[in-house]
């Protein structure tokens, strides 16, 4: 998605965690590792507690 499709999403998605790389379209593809390690840190934080 680009940075101006993302302009207002802030908007619509409570505690919205953006993370741009430096990745053409296929980022799963061509950056597992990162995206593997985003998905296991929004997990961690997500599983916690809340209050």
């Amino acid at each position: 998605m680009t940075v101006d499709l993302q302009a207002d999403i802030a908007d619509w998605v409570p505690d919205l965690r953006v993370h741009r790389l430096d990745a053409g379209h296929w980022v799963p593809i061509s950056h597992p590792e990162v995206v593997a390690r985003h998905v296991r840190e929004f997990i961690a934080q997500a599983a916690q507690p809340l209050g």
